[in-house]
């Protein structure tokens, strides 16, 4: 992440499904599995319109997010260690469970040394 400036403790705003319409307040239901992402305010050298590749955990009605690579808007790929979360799990909206988290459309991702 060296070459993108973006070193803990930045962090970037971003939409944590690009196949879910919808306003930045809205919230939706998540499972696990594969995610994308698209970055809405950038940080270092990741701008608005970057896309993010991670993998999106429930367990105990939390939502975890890892991302591992990037892809600029100019086609450039890099590996990353971004996470949603920056100290572990973020907790779920009322009404979440194992593998249905209900949580906002958007999120702070963070970048990390190490998963938490």
């Amino acid at each position: 992440m060296r070459t993108l400036n973006f070193f803990p403790p930045r962090s970037l705003d971003v939409v944590i499904d690009v196949k879910r319409p919808g306003l930045p307040a809205d919230e939706n239901v998540y499972s696990d599995g594969p995610v994308t992402s698209i970055v809405q305010a950038g940080s270092g050298r990741i701008p608005v319109g970057t896309l993010l590749y991670g993998r999106l955990w429930t367990a105990d009605g939390n939502l975890v997010i890892r991302y591992t690579e990037l892809r600029l808007p100019n086609g450039d790929v890099h590996p990353v260690c971004i996470s949603v979360g920056e100290e572990g799990p973020e907790p779920g909206y009322e009404g979440s469970k194992p593998g249905a988290v209900q949580y906002s459309r958007t999120a702070n991702a963070f970048a990390v040394k190490r998963w938490p």
